[in-house]
């Protein structure tokens, strides 16, 4: 019961955070503000986050789990892999925006990096092979800017199909 209670407060400060970054800049964006948009204390606050950024990361974290639940159903194809990723992070193109527009969409590539070895296990196994490492950043490298690249072609209207 209270890890449900846990992850509902959680999503609240989530989403309070991300609808505040639509209006405001990341850093003019205050603690107080997102519990009273949140509708919860300072205190639940500070017993799940040390900064706005945990909140983020938090976050991402979350959009990745269910991109991966999403994923396994295409195990097999590496262009529907590719097409549900586009589509999934379509889906969540407001986030991608004001990520990039706040200056932390490090946040986003870092989360990619740390996936990255959930996604391609086989350069996983040989994580010291410089080789392994190349690819999986690669690979991470790429994920992300066409992740962008497909939020700048959504915004002016030439969306992948």
């Amino acid at each position: 019961m209270e890890a449900n209670n846990n992850k509902f407060i959680r999503k609240c400060i989530s989403e309070s955070l991300l609808e505040l970054m639509k209006t405001q800049d990341f850093n003019d964006i205050s603690i107080t503000e997102i519990t009273t948009k949140a509708g919860v204390s300072r205190m639940a606050y500070y017993r799940n986050y040390t900064n706005k950024e945990d909140i983020l990361n938090d976050y991402m974290t979350e959009l990745i789990e269910d991109f991966k639940e999403n994923r396994k159903q295409y195990e097999d194809s590496v262009y529907l892999r590719y097409l549900l990723t586009f589509n999934f992070f379509k889906d969540h193109k407001d986030f991608l925006i004001s990520m990039e527009k706040s200056n932390l969409s490090i946040i986003i590539l870092n989360k990619i990096n740390e996936y990255m070895t959930v996604f391609y296990p086989d350069y996983a196994d040989n994580i010291e092979d410089r080789y392994s490492i190349f690819i999986l950043n690669y690979k991470s490298s790429l994920t992300y800017r066409l992740l962008f690249c497909n939020v700048d072609c959504s915004q002016r209207g030439n969306v992948y199909r």
